[in-house]
């Protein structure tokens, strides 16, 4: 069993205002950063300057974590989200310790403060660091003078840089100046010339600068690319500048160590096979969005993370892993990227810092994915629909203080080629205000500020293409939020007055599955649609449930606004009604000729209590409690009923058990009066499965087609050859091994029917 605990960057520059943490009793560096919001909140003002804290350690065991308030001011009250991630707090002496397990991303409000929270990522062991590394520190080379006579930087000795090269120019004290002005430690600059020990620097290439101040402090230059695939490029501990656009080449790898910060982007344009992996952060700081909101679009996506395009180039093959990124000014990453593992953003002081998108891979299964990943943005915090390649998102947390924590971006791209999108298991929080339900331009705008948004606002050209085939299941939407659960569907453009991008387009076979919201919406969803030709259609949604509200086709009106256009669109149907005379009746141990339930309420709402309070079960009524209990111990005697240990003791009993004969799994003789705990533990979890959508028996099952049929006459013989032997349904593993492991059943019985598929 191993912790990771990283050292910290070496200065104070980094460490947070507000928190101070020990893993495991070590002392952990706790990361603080804050700058001017854009947007007002649920938890911050406009112009407020609210500080986010984080810290990363790597561990492949369940660790204890120990948070205290830098000011001493006592923690008195904590919420830990996301509140189903198996964390266990306790506060003592002013001081709120948690049991954390391993590969979780964790959000920490103290004391009811909502803007400025604590961001704990329990991450896997770091990635090893390549056997051949260049040490970044290595690279720079101090200049002897600076000639502002020639326009000259002089070295004492060969410095290696070549004409056409791009460098940065950094300094401990002020930076040198051309007629333009100051140079930016950010900024790249080309060497113009090579003189022997002496190069001409400009800012254009080909532009030498007329220098005009030489600066002071120790200044470095360093090289503004690195393309050695044989030796990987390693920051270790403490703060290093790339400047923006550092250049990389194909098949290179970047290793950001723990408890190093690198101020920088790259540019990823044209390149496959990068690699840049490691627990430390890649701050943005480079630059602020007040710095570029002027510019055009253009301008200000090459302040993205990580820029890839260039117009002509969509795959690629690079990845980013374990890397914690803060302060974007701009987008996260403009193309470049499929890969996403273990990846933490920070970013949600303004508006344009989306975090996640997809380049898709260069590969034939043109597979994106996110991996476990945490987004907190002030613009959409992950892209889940793009061109032509199939996109997986699965365990991520996006947390958003505006716009949409999971967004199919917007205008319709392409016609349906069967690719596909799936979310799953993903945890939602939306810290937004509501939208302010104009239809015109404006911020918020109306279907802005929602939980998931996928918007057709295609050209007239687009009406056959659209967003399709997306699936997403298990979401979990955590904290008050005043805005919606969703916007799908045909809307104008809302970011120009481009008159032509009229809400043409498709979005089609969508299925919303097991979504839950730990309060309601404070805004109802929106289903939009432009004509019969350009709307929603084959929308699924199921196992929907907003606070403590399960949305049925009896009362989605209340919830979602829904377009006359939108079509083939399913709900759930409401479960039938308990008939009132229809008695709930728990086996007590004496073979109850009535009984129809193994376990009772109360007993099942301990047992989910005790194993994270399942929303779908507490959101349930006693009544559909009762119900889903008959369900499933009629479901347990029809799938076991061959396989119980023992026998029935009587004929007349409602149900299997009690039995006589019957053994556990050490061997014990199980009264012949009692109901086993564990039996109505199964139970239990066998109604939640039911009030999941799950079917615990299916009325029928496919086994193949037949491939060859023998007959005849005398003695009346059939002999009938299937090209599947097995059924082909659902195994409930849990649920097998919960019975096999109390030797209930036999450990090899694989629940109803036998072997399954």
């Amino acid at each position: 069993m191993t912790v990771q605990i990283y050292s910290s960057p070496g200065t104070s520059t980094w460490t947070s205002a507000k928190f101070s943490a020990t893993v495991n009793g070590s002392s952990a560096y706790v990361y603080g950063y804050a700058r001017a919001t854009r947007m007002e909140t649920l938890a911050w003002d406009a112009g407020d300057s609210p500080e986010q804290s984080w810290f990363t350690y790597g561990a492949d065991t369940t660790t204890t974590v120990a948070i205290s308030l830098v000011d001493t001011t006592p923690i008195t009250s904590a919420i830990v989200y996301p509140k189903d991630a198996g964390v266990t707090q306790e506060i003592a002496g002013g001081v709120l310790t948690l049991t954390v397990p391993t590969d979780v991303r964790l959000r920490v409000e103290v004391n009811g403060d909502r803007a400025e929270a604590l961001h704990v990522f329990s991450s896997p062991l770091k990635a090893t660091v390549p056997a051949t590394t260049t040490n970044w520190t290595t690279l720079a080379k101090t200049p002897s003078s600076i000639d502002t006579g020639t326009d000259r930087i002089v070295f004492a000795s060969p410095h290696g840089f070549t004409a056409g090269q791009r460098v940065i120019v950094t300094s401990t004290g002020t930076m040198p100046a051309d007629t333009v002005g100051t140079w930016s430690q950010y900024e790249a600059l080309y060497v113009t010339e090579v003189d022997g020990t002496e190069i001409s620097v400009g800012r254009n290439e080909g532009d030498s600068a007329n220098i005009t101040s030489a600066g002071s402090g120790t200044i470095k230059v360093w090289p503004a690319q690195y393309t050695n695939t044989a030796s990987a490029l390693y920051f270790g501990a403490g703060e290093h500048t790339i400047g923006r656009l550092f250049g990389l080449a194909d098949d290179v790898t970047v290793y950001i160590d723990g408890g190093a910060v690198v101020t920088g982007s790259f540019d990823l344009r044209t390149l496959d096979g990068v690699t840049i992996q490691g627990p430390g952060v890649l701050s943005g700081t480079f630059a602020d969005y007040d710095d570029i909101e002027a510019s055009a679009f253009s301008t200000r996506q090459m302040y993205s993370m990580f820029y890839g395009y260039d117009g002509s180039k969509w795959l690629f093959d690079n990845a980013v892993q374990g890397v914690t990124v803060v302060a974007s000014p701009f987008y996260l990453v403009y193309e470049g990227v499929w890969s996403w593992r273990n990846v933490h953003v920070i970013s949600p002081w303004a508006w344009e810092s989306d975090g996640i998108r997809f380049s898709g891979q260069v590969a034939p299964t043109r597979l994106s994915e996110a991996y476990r990943c945490f987004a907190f943005c002030g613009d959409d915090a992950c892209h889940i629909v793009e061109d032509f390649q199939n996109v997986t998102v699965t365990e991520c947390f996006f947390v958003n203080s505006s716009n949409s924590c999971l967004h199919g971006y917007y205008w319709p791209q392409n016609i349906d080629g069967g690719y596909t999108v799936d979310v799953v298991d993903c945890h939602a929080m939306h810290i937004g205000i509501a939208d302010n339900d104009a239809d015109g331009l404006g911020f918020p705008v109306k279907g802005g500020n929602t939980v998931l948004k996928s918007w057709i606002d295609g050209w007239a050209s687009d009406t056959l293409k659209g967003h399709f085939n997306t699936t997403i299941t298990g979401l979990r939407v955590w904290g008050p939020m005043a805005s919606r659960l969703l916007t799908l569907g045909n809307r104008r453009y809302p970011y120009s007055d481009d008159n032509d991008r009229e809400q043409y387009g498709q979005l089609s076979n969508w299925t919303l599955s097991d979504i839950v919201t730990e309060y309601e919406p404070g805004q109802v969803s929106l289903i939009l649609g432009k004509d019969a030709s350009n709307a929603p259609s084959d929308l699924t949604f199921t196992g929907i449930v907003l606070g403590s509200t399960t949305v049925y086709r009896s009362n989605y009106t209340t919830y979602f606004e829904v377009s006359e256009f939108a079509s083939s669109i399913v709900w759930d149907d409401e479960p039938a009604v308990v008939d009132p005379d229809e008695d709930f009746v728990v086996e007590d141990g004496t073979g109850l000729s009535t009984a129809n339930s193994y376990c009772s309420v109360a007993t099942a709402n301990a047992y989910h209590t005790s194993y994270g309070s399942p929303a779908t079960w507490t959101a349930a009524t006693t009544a559909q409690k009762e119900e889903a209990l008959r369900i499933a111990t009629q479901a347990l005697d029809l799938r076991y009923g061959l396989r119980w240990s023992g026998y029935r003791q009587t004929a007349e009993q409602g149900l299997d058990w009690p039995r006589d004969y019957a053994y556990d799994q050490g061997g014990r003789a199980i009264g012949d009066d009692d109901i086993p705990t564990r039996l109505a533990h199964a139970t239990a979890y066998a109604a939640l499965l039911h009030l999941n959508g799950t079917t615990l028996v299916p009325e029928s099952v496919e086994i193949g087609e037949v491939s060859s049929e023998s007959k005849s006459v005398g003695a009346v013989s059939k002999s009938v050859t299937y090209s599947s032997a097995k059924p082909a349904y659902t195994r409930l593993v849990k649920l097998d091994w919960m019975l096999a492991t109390a030797g209930l059943i036999e450990a090899s019985a694989g629940g109803w029917g036998g072997s399954s598929a």
